[in-house]
């Protein structure tokens, strides 16, 4: 069972809150950040929501807080016990809005799929876990304090080590290059979580424990990425990718990030009050923006010409 941990800790804390992921959407887009933020707006479930999310309990699986694999080796049951927990987190999530006609399908696509993935996150996941160190939690729980605002940031790390290492899990098409792996706000953030006194985890069983953060003097961050290979005779098969974007921070940077996030934050607050929000009409990104897909974008085309001649 899930448990969401944010949720639980910060139900009698009604100060506004910024996590990587919104201030990803944010240099993307203002008005992308409003619709999700503000307005609520959640992406509609598709079959990358469904495989990421079972990409994570993967990995969670895999450390030592998990579940035990039966036999050492991965068979039906355990692959459906497995299954069975993503389709309780997508309920949970959807709630009265859980269209069995749209996700359904999804699951059965996404278990599919997944299954490549699963292997080769034990397979090459597993004495892969020593070059971080000891773990000391999956999807670990952190915030502090937005320095001169009333917000906090806050942010789940998906692999935790004692040493401070963090590491985060991703599932991609193709190859990382540099722009996309310095294009993903996380190695920014999360080495700045440093800065938090206390991380929270679940001990696998539903219950919230606590360990101070770790204050590296090196801090050494890494994207894990599954990559779905295009070879036509393996359509199904996935490789694995570590990609190291942050390595030898200190509390230099990690405190010049910090005032980073504070300008951003008072932009937000800036926006807020004018109700000024400003669509970003200058990238192809916006042919997969589920804003727009959604018809609430006021003055985006609909298909940004010479980069998605197909259009919706």
């Amino acid at each position: 069972m899930s448990v969401r941990i944010d949720k639980i800790l910060t139900k009698e804390d009604d100060r506004p809150r910024i996590s990587a992921s919104s201030i990803k959407d944010w240099f993307s887009c203002q008005y992308k950040w409003k619709v999700k933020n503000i307005d609520k707006f959640k992406s509609p479930a598709n079959i990358y929501l469904v495989t990421g999310t079972m990409f994570h309990w993967t990995q969670e699986l895999t450390d030592k807080r998990g579940s035990e694999l039966p036999n050492g080796k991965i068979d039906d049951k355990w692959f459906d016990a497995l299954w069975a927990m993503v389709r309780e987190e997508y309920q949970n999530g959807l709630r009265d809005n859980y269209d069995h006609a749209v996700v359904d399908p999804l699951y059965k696509e996404g278990k599919e799929t997944l299954e490549p993935i699963v292997k080769v996150l034990f397979t090459e996941g597993i004495h892969l876990l020593r070059e971080g160190g000891p773990i000391l939690a999956s999807e670990a729980w952190a915030k502090l304090d937005v320095p001169h605002t009333d917000y906090y940031l806050h942010g789940y790390i998906d692999r935790l080590f004692t040493t401070g290492f963090k590491w985060d899990f991703k599932t991609s098409k193709a190859k990382w290059g540099p722009f996309k792996k310095y294009g993903e706000v996380q190695h920014l953030i999360y080495p700045a979580m440093t800065l938090a006194d206390i991380t929270y985890f679940t001990d696998g069983n539903g219950d919230i424990q606590s360990a101070p953060m770790p204050k590296p003097e090196i801090e050494d961050f890494k994207f894990f990425v599954a990559i779905k290979h295009k070879r036509p005779k393996f359509p199904n098969t996935f490789q694995t990718d570590w990609v190291t974007t942050v390595r030898g921070i200190n509390e230099l940077k990690r405190q010049s990030t910090m005032k980073m996030i504070t300008s951003i934050v008072r932009e937000i607050e800036m926006h807020k009050e004018a109700d000024d929000w400003i669509p970003n009409v200058l990238t192809g990104m916006c042919n997969y923006c589920d804003v727009r897909k959604a018809g609430l974008c006021p003055s985006m085309p609909k298909f940004i010409d010479g980069v998605d001649n197909k259009g919706e």
